[in-house]
């Protein structure tokens, strides 16, 4: 599968009957078409990364790394606030729920 995708080549995987299948483009190669020299195979196989493809280096690793780290520290940042809000929402609204209460007085002269 890897040969075929550096060689830009696009694939179709058969799944089911073949009455299922549309057919492939007008003009699309198949493995059967598809030919080269020796030489140029050899060479492939020398060299499987054609020019312009990279690979992922070690460094892109780590700035993804990186990249990650911060985006969970602020994400739990912004989580840890938010939590700290509903607690205190919810402390202002029971305390609002209570009001104030009537204070009994001592006052046994009336009369």
């Amino acid at each position: 599968i890897e040969f075929h995708n550096d060689e830009g080549m696009g694939m179709i995987f058969k799944e089911g009957a073949i009455s299922d299948m549309n057919a492939a483009p007008p003009g699309m190669q198949r493995c059967g078409d598809f030919s080269f020299s020796e030489d140029t195979f050899n060479e492939l196989m020398a060299n499987p990364r054609p020019p312009g493809q990279t690979d992922t280096t070690q460094e892109d690793f780590e700035n993804a790394k990186q990249y990650n780290e911060v985006l969970v520290v602020a994400l739990g940042t912004v989580s840890a606030f938010l939590v700290l809000c509903i607690i205190y929402t919810v402390s202002i609204r029971k305390n609002k729920k209570q009001g104030y209460q009537r204070i009994p007085s001592d006052d046994t002269s009336s009369g």
